[in-house]
C-alpha cells in the first residue's frame, strides 16, 4: 500500500515494494558506472573534456528551461561519453542495459515532477578528476551523481 504523500524522510524509507525504484539498481548496479568511470580516466585528454563540458553545457541549458527531454538526452550523452572511454565492453553492455531498465521510469518521473532540483550534478566534479587522471575521485563523483540521482527519484516518486 502506497504511503500519503510526503511521508518519507529519505529517499531509503521510499523504496517500498510497490515503488518501481525500489528494486533498481541491484547493488552491482551502483558499482558499474563508477567501475567504467574510473578505467575512463587514463583515457581523459583534453578534447574529450572539452567534450563533456559541452554536454555539460547543453544538460545546464535544458533545466533552465524546463525541458525533460533535453534533459534526459543530454544526462545519458554524458554519463555513456564517459563509460564509452573505459573501452570495457562488458561492463559497458551491462551499463546499457541498466540504462533501458531505468530509462523509461526515470523519464515518467522526471516527466511528472519536471526539472526543479535536478541542477545539482556531479559532472564538475567527475570532469575535474577525469582531467586530472584521477581514477578515484572519479569514480566517486559518479557514484555519489547517481546516489543523488536516486534520491531526487524516490522522492519525486514519494512526495
Amino acid at each position: 500500500m502506497r504511503p500519503s504523500a510526503g511521508r518519507w524522510s529519505s529517499a531509503e524509507s521510499c523504496r517500498a515494494s510497490w515503488c518501481p525504484c525500489a528494486a533498481w539498481p541491484p547493488s552491482w548496479g551502483l558499482w558499474i558506472e563508477p567501475e567504467l568511470t574510473a578505467r575512463a580516466a587514463p583515457h581523459a585528454e583534453a578534447a574529450f573534456i572539452k567534450s563533456l563540458k559541452a554536454i555539460d553545457v547543453r544538460l545546464d541549458a535544458t533545466l533552465a528551461a524546463g525541458d525533460v527531454d533535453g534533459y534526459m538526452t543530454a544526462n545519458h550523452a554524458f554519463h555513456f561519453a564517459v563509460c564509452e572511454r573505459a573501452e570495457a565492453e562488458v561492463l559497458l553492455s551491462m551499463a546499457r542495459g541498466l540504462w533501458l531498465q531505468i530509462g523509461p521510469f526515470l523519464r515518467v518521473v522526471f516527466g511528472r515532477a519536471g526539472t526543479v532540483g535536478l541542477a545539482a550534478d556531479r559532472y564538475a566534479e567527475a570532469m575535474h578528476a577525469l582531467k586530472a587522471g584521477d581514477s578515484e575521485a572519479a569514480r566517486r563523483a559518479i557514484a555519489a551523481d547517481l546516489s543523488d540521482g536516486m534520491d531526487r527519484m524516490c522522492a519525486a516518486v514519494g512526495g
